[in-house]
């Protein structure tokens, strides 16, 4: 074979290189390696630290990129943007004091580097009709394969060896194109972009609408993976996160097809109405919102298609900002900076408010005012645009503020010091005890509170992180009928707090929602790696004796989730008896599937109304999980609880 011949197509490497830069940026830059400074000990100060570190010297890679596009072929820097995200990912790797940071700067780095060179020259390695199908099918893959559940839950080091090791399939998929490839003449057009909007406020529309999207999507992504009640409902299980990637896929081939018929701001607009919907669900419409998740799904995919296909999608032309800068501008506005205001944002959220999604628009709309603006329209869109300040300004003044007599958490608090509830419930974590398996995680408790409700009694389970183990929903039906919830409860009804239109009961559940949010990814990192004990030998009969006592409430007494406390849960129980398990992956051994029911009985399903059974001893736990099993091995029942899950 000639030096310099081609091993693969163009087109082929072009898709695979964008499969690994997303995979690398989404499940290593975005997700793992903050998952591997916690699970070093490392406190939010070090993760900070760290994507500070990390987005600076994205920031300036990216425009320094679009300068050394002009001096150095564009092959070259995609060899040197994947061999050196592959060594930041393994540098990440070695425990030793400041390596960490170092890694950061270099994943940022190299990250802007590979991202700006790889877009700004795309369309020479896509040059066929069906550009925009072909690079939606490549970023619908790599969504797809950071959704498989063994990457997205498994350990930190294996994200980041599987991340170094797809940055080696992009290095050798641009190793094997023609050194020419991405010197030739400009491919056609795409018609998905008109000229204009690749010229001053046209430009400038396009990368307002993507800034509020990248925005919207980090904070919302953050927001869910620190939040036990958002995780629940898009990423909570194996099979949510199946579902979830296949949505990705899907969704991400037929944004491209949309893309080449020229719906690129069709996309914009359409994943931001997407957001709205998915997020307003997530936060009012119904607790267990289920199409939530594939909605937010659908819109990440969108746009993400549309951020890979605007800077080359046309050639450079007199009078347009040329590729490279559009990809330098592009990722260092609206890539790095959108996605810092959005993740820094979500430090200080549990839930994704109104006001977001109405400053996201505004933005957005913002920029569609400016798009093809002349001078002599110019005066009348800023007077819109002062419009659209004061609208912004009035919706920050009317946002609720964290006083006592408009927070329910607040007055929640105030709700369970009424009630004494100190009486029976502590809240303080005993560390390097079981408590931190059943309560857990320990963190000290804040002493400023007035007062501190820490308490050395426990008649009942400890709060200190309740709001981690138990939904806002099961929390309203234990307090007003606790033994119906848990039977053999000594707890006394708190119906009282629901009569007469009072909002005692609603701000007590608010408050216990509240406690220990801000631990979650700790709390989910220990239930993820739980494993039964060793040397326990599963009884099915005994387990049959505890299901009858404590899982018949909501399961009904022949699993079919038909029990009497099922029709107060807007989801209600699992019918157990339909042969498969809607919260363990798929294709499991009979030995992988018990140990995932264990660990589903020890600590309930994270962010819906099925609840751990902290009290169970390791017996009962794999007794009742074995009977359980063997439930779904039995003919399956038709009769079902009205809207339960089959």
């Amino acid at each position: 074979m000639p030096d310099g011949s081609p091993k693969v197509s163009r087109g082929f490497a072009g898709m695979t290189a964008v499969t690994a830069t997303y995979v690398y940026f989404l499940l290593f830059a975005q997700y793992g390696l903050v998952r591997l400074i916690e699970s070093r000990g490392g406190a939010a100060d070090a993760v900070q630290r760290a994507m500070t570190f990390m987005g600076i010297a994205g920031l300036v890679a990216s425009f320094l990129t679009a300068r050394l596009l002009a001096k150095i072929p564009a092959r070259k820097l995609l060899l040197a943007g994947f061999a050196g995200c592959a060594a930041a990912a393994l540098l990440a790797l070695v425990p030793i004091r400041g390596f960490m940071e170092i890694s950061a700067a270099m994943t940022g780095a190299f990250t802007g580097l590979l991202t700006v060179t790889l877009a700004s020259c795309l369309r020479k390695l896509i040059p066929g009709p069906r550009f925009g199908l072909q690079a939606g099918t490549a970023t619908g893959f790599a969504y797809f394969i950071c959704n498989i559940p063994p990457l997205f839950d498994g350990p930190p080091v294996l994200q980041t060896i599987f991340c170094a090791a797809i940055c080696g399939v992009g290095f050798i998929a641009i190793l094997a194109t023609r050194r020419e490839a991405l010197e030739i003449s400009p491919a056609p057009a795409c018609p998905s972009l008109r000229d204009d909007d690749l010229k001053s406020w046209g430009f400038a529309s396009i990368i307002l609408a993507l800034l509020a999207l990248v925005w919207l999507d980090s904070t919302a992504f953050a927001t869910i993976q620190h939040t036990a009640g958002l995780k629940g409902r898009t990423w909570g299980g194996p099979s949510q996160q199946w579902l979830m990637g296949g949505t990705h896929f899907l969704a991400a081939v037929l944004a491209g097809a949309l893309a080449d018929k020229g719906w690129f701001r069709g996309l914009l607009a359409g994943t931001f109405l997407l957001f709205v919907l998915a997020f307003r669900m997530l936060a009012v419409w119904g607790i267990d919102a289920a199409a939530a998740g594939p909605l937010y799904a659908i819109g990440i995919s969108t746009y993400s298609v549309a951020l890979i296909l605007f800077p080359s999608a046309r050639p450079d032309s007199p009078g347009q900002i040329p590729a490279r800068w559009r990809s330098a501008i592009l990722y260092g506005i609206a890539g790095w900076f959108g996605s810092a205001l959005g993740v820094g944002m979500a430090q200080h959220l549990h839930r994704l408010p109104a006001g977001l999604l109405v400053a996201s628009g505004i933005v957005i709309a913002t920029g569609i005012a400016l798009a093809n603006c002349d001078a002599s329209r110019l005066l009348f869109r800023t007077a819109g645009l002062v419009a659209f300040g004061l609208i912004a300004g009035i919706v920050n003044a009317i946002a609720p503020r964290h006083d006592p007599n408009s927070d329910p958490v607040a007055r929640g608090r105030e709700v369970y010091r009424e009630e004494q509830c100190i009486t029976c419930h502590s809240q303080f974590i005993r560390p390097h005890t079981r408590d931190v398996e059943r309560w857990g995680p320990f963190h000290e408790p804040d002493m400023t509170e007035k007062p501190p409700f820490i308490s050395n009694r426990r008649q009942g389970p400890d709060l200190m992180n309740v709001g981690l183990r138990r939904t806002p929903e099961w929390q309203k039906q234990h307090l007003l009928a606790p033994q119906a919830i848990v039977p053999g409860s000594r707890m006394p009804s708190y119906s009282h707090l629901f009569a007469d239109d009072s909002t005692r009961g609603d701000d007590l559940v608010a408050y216990l929602f509240s406690l220990g949010q801000k631990h979650a990814a700790a709390r989910y990192a220990m239930i993820r790696d739980w494993k039964p004990p060793a040397g326990i030998v599963a009884d099915a009969a005994h387990g049959k004796e505890i299901f009858e006592t404590f899982c018949t409430p909501c399961h009904g007494p022949a699993g079919c989730g038909d029990g009497p406390q099922a029709r107060n849960f807007f989801r209600p129980a699992i019918n157990l008896r339909k042969g498969s398990f809607f919260y363990t992956a798929t294709g499991f051994g009979s030995a992988q599937e018990l140990d995932a029911l264990q660990r589903i009985a020890r600590f309930g399903v994270p962010g819906t109304s099925m609840a751990g059974h902290e009290s169970f001893t390791d017996q009962q736990v794999a007794d009742v999980a074995a009977f359980v099993q063997q439930l779904a091995k039995l003919p399956i029942i038709g009769t079902k609880a009205p809207g339960s899950f089959q």
